[in-house]
Parts: C-alpha cells; sequence; structure tokens
C-alpha cells in the first residue's frame, strides 16, 4: 500500500496466552472432558440469544443485501434473502438434514415449509429450547464432534455455526 500501512500477522500477548492456558487446566481439574473450555460449560450463543430477545433478529448472519436501507429492518430482509438462498442450493434428492448451529430456527423453518425434514443441533440449552418452542422439530444438545446420529442424513448445513479456536493449540 502507497500509505505506509504495514499488516502484521496477529500475535496474541504472552498475557492473553497464559491466561488461556490457566483456564483450560482450571477446566481440566473440575473434571470437564478433555478439549472443554470454559465456554464450552456456558451457554455459548449469548451473542444471537442477545439479538434475538433485545434487537428482535433471528439469525446472526449478515445477510444477503440488494437494495435495503442499512437498517435493522433493511437487516432482517437481507437476512430472509440470505436463509431463501441458502435453501435453493441444497441439491435435488436431499430430504433429511441436519441444521448444525441451528440457533433459532429460522433457517429450520424455512427447510420445512420447502418440505424438508430438518433436526437441530447445538450446544446451547437456552436456544435448545426456544428451537423446540418456535419449531417443534427434534432437537439434540451436543456439540457437532461429540454428536452421534441415530440414522443417516442426506445433507449436513453448517450456515451459521459458531466456531472456536483454541489459543493454545493454535500458537
Amino acid at each position: 500500500r502507497s500509505d505506509g500501512f504495514r499488516a502484521r500477522p496477529f500475535e496474541p500477548s504472552p498475557d492473553r496466552l497464559a491466561a488461556a492456558r490457566a483456564a483450560r487446566r482450571r477446566g481440566r481439574r473440575l473434571g470437564w472432558l478433555r478439549g472443554d473450555t470454559i465456554l464450552d460449560r456456558i451457554r455459548v450463543d449469548f451473542g444471537l440469544r442477545f439479538l434475538y430477545e433485545v434487537v428482535g433478529l433471528e439469525c446472526l448472519s449478515y445477510g444477503l443485501w440488494a437494495d435495503e436501507p442499512q437498517t435493522i429492518d433493511g437487516l432482517r430482509t437481507a437476512q430472509r434473502r440470505y436463509v431463501d438462498s441458502l435453501c435453493a442450493w441444497v441439491p435435488e434428492g436431499v430430504r433429511r438434514i441436519l441444521d448444525v448451529g441451528c440457533g433459532t430456527g429460522a433457517t429450520a423453518l424455512r427447510l420445512t415449509e420447502l418440505g424438508f425434514t430438518v433436526e437441530g443441533l447445538s450446544p446451547d440449552p437456552d436456544l435448545g429450547e426456544v428451537f423446540q418452542r418456535r419449531t417443534g422439530l427434534p432437537f439434540y444438545l451436543s456439540r457437532y464432534e461429540r454428536f452421534v446420529p441415530s440414522q443417516p442424513y442426506d445433507l449436513v448445513l453448517m450456515s451459521e455455526s459458531a466456531q472456536s479456536v483454541m489459543l493454545d493449540q493454535l500458537f
């Protein structure tokens, strides 16, 4: 760049790395499963819960924008367009779908309207209650990597699944 800006790779401070490692050790002493972090033991989707309950949004996605105003109502319209676009990408022949990180159920509801059989999966018990209340669909309280399905799915959808990075394993 001509303005003199130079991108630097992200390097967490030694204090942050030490704090992440200490939190992990504390979790192991409490008998958590290997690989669990403190975030695995709390309600993990607090961002979506806040947006759902306070702002009135049903998704975390930025949406698929056209000419909407850059307002909350415009975002809602863009999010609906994103879900409709996502549903249009489902391959022919798919019947059973597992919605991983199903959130409040907005995508699952649209998929069921289109005739698909959908089940939700999330590690967040609070959002699981919202999902079940809104959709009436089967819900599994589990992290994806620990989920053992009882039957096969035609499609596993991970559209808006929250991801985590273990700092002490990454760096």
